[in-house]
């Protein structure tokens, strides 16, 4: 039973209980009933006593009282039941709440029967204003029971499973974290961690009924005043459950608030919080160094998992810690597949989509993307603002129109792009334009390329999130040997949904998934292509030839019999930092880019790692990498398993050579 319908009924009762202990005295003493009593009295006469509303007269006989309200000669005899606080109607209790005297059985007066007890008020609107403390609410919500709130977790403390529905139970799980909850008794509770629980969300939530901004009134509506969110969690009081949102959206978190570790949740140690979106706008307000503004999670320590998080909440910190998912994250975290698309305003440093800043951290972050505008005076980046090296940064990427930016401030981000037609001045991360982001190739990139994971499927203008039935993509690349080869060519018939992406080496490229089947129309020639057997005749048109995709790629490099003979680079970018070689003429390309004397082919490979696809077997006299300290192999050569034969070094290892005569594979490394 609700706390105010509870005490209402308990007054009520004891009211008439002892009206109908006074009123039994006087009858068997004979007496009437003192007017200043309150309650009906008793004339004999024909004056009418004004103290219970109800009017009596001469004609009266003894122990019974005249009704007239109206009621007199209606069918319905039975008139015992009268509303809390109204007058009686002269079978029930009047105003003072006493039960009138009845003629007993025997038809002596004086004698009275059980009392009779009023049926349960119904509950009525209470104009309300304050929502435990100073936390305000809309006017107008029915009667507030403490505990309403919070009984999901009161009704079984020992449980390691809960449920919630609503703005107040989610509010409820921000006391009882917090410490501000109180029981039935009105006594506060000892905050709760949830260490090894966990809580599920069954709906979505809008959260205006416990947060949202001022609202102005018109005639008599007063208006509300704004009312920010409580965080879950604080510094002394943190969160160390799991938090499984279940694929639904928390609306309306609003947050104006001079205080720090502002978010849905404030503080989150050891926690888990899981598969949510969260909608909203969070604003500081204060003047701390260190404020920790987020759209999820303000701070977070320990070894905690954020996963399957959407953030688009809007967030505005003059100070400093500013993140979509996390503004501070320490320990050992990790942060997974993960979204913010809500904007981010810092006056100050660190300031990042995903993360602000992770220090004294090795924390993952991974297979995460951000599509809004960033803005901060310092340490500020597309996914994290500020990194140390000890964390891991890898498979994500930023997307916005609006232009192109570095993917961290700091750090080394490992497979990471974002959206530009040009790389940004000194920013980490792989520059790509449109037509990458909504054709595939990043998916395929993101996606380990030739690894054919299915974390990202493709989207319509960038990639997604995959799942276990997503089929990965697989490239169809098309390369002349050498850029100005005789022969041309051309895909045909590939309809809206595919586009192919022009590569440097003048190739161009595909991304589709298994089972494909592509045509390509070559002119000017006969091609021969590397390796064989991939292209495949078209008995029924000349010049044609298809690719059928089935569980790898398909990389082809064409042109005349005399061209195929010559280096390539087909197989390079600048932009790229892994490269894979599996013929002849590719590894010459790399010969040529670290010997060479073009300060723009030139490439040491510093950073990067060359891997060998398959066994290759040389012709002809070759040509050592690296021939000089000016000229040295800096990168990672990983043979994978493979074999080079046919190595043959004759009087050309000493071309070029500067500081001896340098033979072998490689003739001269740098590096540690």
């Amino acid at each position: 039973m609700k706390r105010a319908r509870k005490v209402f009924s308990v007054f009520l009762c004891l009211a008439l209980m002892l009206a109908q202990l006074v009123s039994a005295a006087y009858a068997l003493g004979g007496d009437s009933i003192p007017a200043e009593t309150g309650i009906i009295e008793e004339s004999g006469g024909g004056e009418k006593s004004t103290s219970g509303g109800i009017e009596e007269s001469s004609e009266v006989e003894p122990g019974e009282i005249k009704e007239t309200d109206g009621t007199e000669g209606s069918d319905d005899g039975d008139k015992s039941h009268v509303e809390p606080g109204e007058a009686g109607d002269g079978d029930g209790p009047g105003e003072g709440g006493e039960l009138e005297e009845e003629p007993s059985d025997s038809g002596e007066p004086g004698q009275t029967s059980e009392p009779v007890i009023p049926e349960e008020p119904d509950e009525v609107e209470i104009p309300i204003t304050t929502f435990k403390d100073d936390f305000t609410v809309m006017q107008n919500v029915y009667t507030y029971v403490y505990t309403d709130h919070i009984n999901w977790y009161l009704n079984d403390k020992n449980a390691t499973e809960y449920q919630i529905d609503s703005a107040r139970e989610l509010f409820g799980l921000a006391e009882l974290v917090n410490g501000t909850a109180k029981d039935d008794e009105d006594k506060p509770i000892k905050a709760v961690d949830f260490s090894g629980k966990r809580i599920t969300l069954t709906d979505d939530i809008d959260l205006s009924e416990v947060c949202h901004q001022a609202m102005v009134g018109s005639g008599t509506d007063p208006g509300v005043e704004k009312v920010s969110w409580q965080p879950i969690g604080t510094i002394d009081t943190q969160f160390k459950g799991v938090f499984d949102g279940g694929g639904h959206a928390i609306s309306g978190l609003y947050i104006n608030s001079d205080k720090t570790h502002l978010g849905l949740f404030g503080y989150i140690s050891d926690a888990k919080i899981r598969d949510l979106t969260v909608e909203g706008s969070v604003k500081y307000v204060g003047t701390a160094w260190n404020s920790y503004v987020s759209g999820i999670a303000a701070y977070v320590a320990g070894t905690c998992e954020l996963e399957g998080l959407t953030s688009s909440v809007a967030l505005d910190n003059p100070s400093n810690n500013t993140g979509g998912i996390a503004a501070y994250m320490s320990g050992t975290s990790k942060i997974s597949r993960c979204i913010n698309h809500g904007e981010i305003h810092s006056g100050d440093s660190y300031a990042g989509g995903i993360l602000g800043r992770g220090n004294n951290s090795q924390a993952v972050i991974s297979n995460c993307y951000v599509t809004a505008d960033i803005k901060g005076k310092y340490s500020t980046g597309a996914i994290v603002g500020s990194f140390n090296t000890s964390a891991t940064l890898r498979d994500c990427f930023y997307y916005n129109p609006g232009g192109g930016m570095t993917i961290a401030n700091s750090g080394s981000p490992e497979n990471c792009y974002y959206l530009s037609d040009t790389p940004v001045e000194g920013a980490k991360g792989v520059a790509k334009d449109a037509d990458a982001f909504k054709y595939g190739e990043v998916a395929y990139l993101l996606n380990g390329r030739s690894a054919h994971r299915s974390n990202w499927v493709q989207g319509k203008d960038y990639p997604i999130f995959g799942d276990e039935s997503t089929e990965p993509l697989y490239r169809i690349s098309i390369a002349p040997h050498i850029r100005d080869s005789d022969i041309k060519f051309e895909f045909i018939d590939l309809g809206e949904s595919l586009h192919p992406i022009l590569e440097e080496n003048g190739g161009k490229s595909l991304y589709v998934p298994k089972g494909t089947r592509i045509s390509i129309k070559f002119s000017k020639g006969t091609p021969y292509f590397m390796p064989e057997g991939i292209c495949i005749p078209d008995e029924s048109q000349v010049g044609v030839y298809y690719i059928e995709v089935s569980e790898e790629d398909a990389v082809v490099t064409f042109g005349t019999e005399a061209e195929l003979t010559q280096p390539t680079l087909s197989w390079y970018s600048k932009d790229e930092v892994t490269f894979f070689i599996n013929f002849e003429p590719e590894l010459r390309g790399l010969e040529l880019l670290v010997n060479s004397d073009d300060p723009e082919l030139k490439d040491n490979f510093i950073g990067k790692t060359v891997i060998l696809g398959r066994n290759i077997e040389l012709h002809g006299d070759w040509k050592p990498i690296g021939t000089g300290s000016d000229k040295p192999f800096k990168g990672t050569f990983d043979g994978n398993g493979h074999s080079i034969s046919g190595l043959k070094i004759g009087s050309s290892a000493k071309d070029g050579a500067v500081e001896g005569d340098y033979q072998g594979f490689f003739g001269y490394t740098q590096g540690t």
